[in-house]
């Protein structure tokens, strides 16, 4: 895996039967904050501060939320 170049993360939910804002609400519940770019893709964005774990973490728990 190559080192990433940016701190932002976009993710496509158009396949879900929601919308990315009611996706976002959902995140936002389990403590997860991210913001809408578009009405089917969400934007994440880290920062100096967010662990490798922490982003493994959030994937683990958008992943079995979802069951992607």
């Amino acid at each position: 895996m190559e080192r990433p170049e940016t701190n932002i993360v976009l993710m496509h939910v158009d396949g879900l039967a929601e919308s990315a804002e009611s996706f976002l609400q959902h995140l936002k519940a389990d403590g997860i904050l991210g913001g809408s770019f578009g009405p089917a893709t969400v934007r994440f964005v880290t920062n100096y501060g967010v662990r490798s774990e922490e982003i493994d973490e959030v994937i683990d728990r958008v992943a079995s939320r979802y069951a992607f």
